[in-house]
């Protein structure tokens, strides 16, 4: 026997059809109802996403509230070999650049995150390579030796003055002083490969100076004469090395800071190379 019964509003704490019991207890809005496993039906929070109505190929979604049931379109795809394309990228803290650069460019940080695409710095020394190939006669003690030739020349943080008159005075453009441009490390070398002693017991000692300040830059060479016999003679091979950092423009020279039966100076090298 079967009835059918057509209520308008039907209260109770419990209803049952056939083997189905009817749930009771609202949960929340836009829930489903379903049989559990026991035969009773209730309300259920589903499962499913909602989405846009349509989608790109290899799109990557993102959720748009903090349900996770509500997604939407993102600008990022990735496609079957798992290849990533996006507008931008930001790894941790670092955002990395969304255009190409010059050829050759490497990726250098501001030191704040951001990073980008910068030529690759190019370095390149310059160098003046000078010498003394004409007689200095009767150098004295505050003299600098007088390299008046340019043998070679690169680059224009260094320079060598070959035509102003030569002076002894500090902190003045002289003959033989090499120009330091501010703000770079500078190796000063020289190699004394002739001079000349009145006696064999004659001696000079040099050092590179800065010439604006009036400061020495190394530590000071001496050479020595032969003793035991008499007689002007040459000698040759003293060598000498400096470095400086300069903080501003810089005049600097190879300085006779002691002498003794000292002639002449006859043939000299000198350069001054900037390698940072």
């Amino acid at each position: 026997m079967s009835y059918d019964f057509y209520t308008t509003n039907n209260f109770s704490d419990a209803t049952t059809v056939g083997a189905l019991t009817m749930p009771n207890v609202f949960t929340q809005a836009d829930d489903i109802v379903k049989v559990d496993s026991s035969g009773a039906l209730i309300l259920y929070t589903p499962l499913y996403v909602n989405g846009p109505a349509s989608s790109v190929v290899n799109q990557v979604p993102t959720f748009s509230d903090v349900t996770g049931k509500v997604i939407q379109a993102s600008s990022v795809l990735i496609d079957e070999s798992g290849k990533l394309t996006a507008a931008d990228l930001v790894v941790g803290v670092l955002a990395y650049p969304s255009v190409d650069g010059l050829a050759g460019s490497v990726l250098t940080s501001d030191g704040s995150g951001a990073l980008t695409l910068q030529p690759l710095p190019q370095h390149t020394d310059s160098m003046v390579y000078g010498m003394l190939n004409s007689v200095q006669a009767a150098p004295v003690v505050g003299d600098h030796i007088k390299f008046a030739n340019v043998m070679f020349t690169n680059g224009a943080l260094v320079n060598l003055d070959t035509t102003t008159a030569y002076s002894s005075a500090a902190n003045v453009a002289s003959m033989g002083r090499f120009t330091l441009t501010s703000g770079h490390t500078y190796k000063l070398e020289a190699e004394l490969t002739n001079f000349v002693f009145n006696k064999h017991t004659g001696s000079v000692t040099l050092q590179w100076y800065d010439s604006d300040g009036n400061s020495a830059l190394s530590q000071p060479i001496v050479v020595n004469g032969i003793g035991g016999a008499t007689g002007a003679i040459n000698y040759g091979h003293g060598h000498i090395n400096a470095f400086i950092t300069t903080v501003a423009d810089t005049r600097v020279e190879l300085r006779v800071t002691a002498a003794s039966e000292l002639v002449s100076f006859n043939t000299c090298y000198s350069n001054a190379v900037q390698f940072l």
